[in-house]
């Protein structure tokens, strides 16, 4: 219960941050602290040492962010100061709890975020000004962007501008971890994780969003790829016959719903066409005469370029560019390596870590920038960081390599994990 509340402790800033609480800043600090000092309380907080090119790649961006001086620059600034800083311990200190032993309570706390987040994407649903955004008339199912002077409020403390855009994160959790539902060794999790993306396809089908679908999607497809040879094959027939019967409940809902599924198979037949093909365009062509950044401001199609790299190339110039590549791409590389440890998909918080990078990863290529995307990234850098498992062999047995070193070992005490090495 301990390792639980720890965990949903050190979440409370990401769900902050998605709700656009107020003082975003003080509390993901908080939560940073909070995963120091446990760290700290637990003699790893020289760990950080071995995610110093992460950091180093965080504190570049923030120059660029700061050099640049654009008045959009809370973006970048915040991305890479408050949200890198928050990330990072916290994805050490979930690493830490797995490799102690504490895999169970670390996915029930990150399964709970996801439907803590998906029931509040759903209450915003209900709202009745959300109605002037999102309805049904004669003429089918219609929606507008929402403006920034056009929020609307929820839960008495947080507002919501742009409904469409911002019920993404909200939901994409749930979906992302629903390979869980292969690779989970318990079936009370693999109904768990099934039940939460439910709420969360809900939501999406509520709202007419493809983004959530085709970034989980994929996202989805990578991580069962990965995980086929180590899902047996009953698991797969119940999971598969499990899919059937939900398909026939969606098929069955989308005739009461026909309006809003017919929008969504629109909105997908008209990707070739998506106007997001002339915002590329033209940010690019932008990003060769501004290397130096404040290419934003001649953007015209849209006010952001709808991705990371370019965003980020707009504003900061291309040096902030080659950070961030620096950074998710020592991101993907140490998943990469985590993935072909022994037994890592027998660890539930490892493959719903998987999926919450990959999938918000493939967000973040489509949609205007959003903190939620990037804390979530940020916290698996730190999940997936390098780092050498504790050294289980007796003294017959001769130790491993980092890579022959299994990522879900048996748990062991203090005492011995207090010599490990990251």
């Amino acid at each position: 219960m301990t390792s639980f509340l720890l965990v949903c402790t050190l979440l409370v800033p990401l769900a902050w941050t998605i709700c656009n609480g107020p003082k975003v800043a003080f509390v993901q600090v908080a939560g940073g602290m909070i995963a120091l000092v446990w760290l700290a309380w637990k003699r790893q907080l020289w760990a950080l040492l071995r995610v110093s090119p992460f950091l180093f790649a965080g504190i570049i961006y923030a120059f660029c962010a700061y050099v640049s001086a654009e008045p959009r620059d809370t973006y970048p600034y915040q991305a890479a100061l408050v949200l890198l800083f928050y990330g990072l311990p916290a994805g050490l200190c979930l690493r830490r709890l797995v490799q102690r032993g504490q895999d169970g309570p670390v996915a029930w706390a990150l399964l709970a975020f996801a439907v803590g987040m998906s029931l509040i994407g759903l209450l915003i649903l209900r709202n009745p000004e959300v109605q002037r955004i999102t309805a049904v008339s004669a003429g089918g199912f219609q929606r507008t962007n929402g403006a920034d002077d056009t929020a609307i409020s929820y839960l008495h403390l947080f507002s919501i501008s742009n409904v469409i855009i911002g019920i993404v994160p909200f939901t994409l959790f749930a979906l992302a971890a629903l390979p869980l539902a292969l690779a989970a060794r318990r079936p009370v999790l693999r109904l768990a994780v099934g039940g939460a993306a439910i709420l969360a396809g809900y939501a999406n089908i509520q709202i007419a969003t493809r983004t959530t679908l085709m970034a989980t999607v994929l996202s989805g497809i990578m991580v069962i790829i990965l995980a086929f040879r180590s899902i047996p094959r009953r698991r797969l027939l119940v999971c598969g016959a499990s899919v059937a019967v939900l398909l026939l409940a969606g098929v069955g809902y989308v005739g009461a719903k026909s309006d809003r599924f017919q929008y969504l198979v629109s909105r997908f037949s008209e990707m070739g066409s998506d106007s997001r093909l002339d915002i590329w365009s033209e940010a690019a062509k932008i990003l060769i005469r501004t290397p130096d950044g404040h290419g934003i401001r001649q953007l015209q199609s849209h006010e952001w370029a709808h991705n990371l790299f370019l965003d980020v190339g707009l504003t900061d110039g291309w040096m902030a560019i080659a950070a961030m590549m620096a950074l998710y791409g020592g991101a993907f590389y140490f998943a990469w390596r985590a993935v072909r440890t022994a037994g890592f998909f027998e660890s539930a918080a490892g493959v719903i870590m998987l999926g919450w990078l990959l999938s918000t990863f493939v967000a973040g290529m489509v949609l205007p920038p959003q903190a939620a995307f990037l804390a979530t990234m940020h916290f698996a850098l730190g999940y997936f960081a390098p780092c050498r498992a504790p050294a289980y062999a007796t003294p017959a047995e001769p130790l491993r390599t980092e890579r022959e070193q299994p990522w879900f070992p048996a748990p062991v005490s203090d005492a011995a994990l207090h010599g490990d090495h990251f």
